[in-house]
């Protein structure tokens, strides 16, 4: 994966999320990108080399996966 990519993806994410706010389909897919980002660092060993995930779980992006979950959690109780 690329980082810079995956930065892109999400600031298109997010621009998307302040131009529809409203749409829970939007919010989900930032959602979805933001786990997926967290796990980055998990993926990849030292000298680039894929690596298993029961191996480096470990390394999960913390802040990425907590601000993934936020944002599933608040639009699924925005639709209640």
């Amino acid at each position: 994966m690329r980082a810079a990519l995956c930065d892109e993806a999400l600031r298109l994410g997010r621009m998307l999320v302040q131009l529809l706010p409203g749409e829970s389909e939007v919010h989900a897919l930032l959602a979805l990108m933001e786990l997926n980002v967290s796990r980055t660092a998990a993926r990849r060993g030292s000298n680039g080399e894929a690596v298993l995930l029961r191996i480096r779980i470990a390394l999960c992006g913390t802040t990425r996966r907590l601000s993934g979950n936020d944002l599933a959690r608040t639009r699924a109780k925005a639709r209640r």
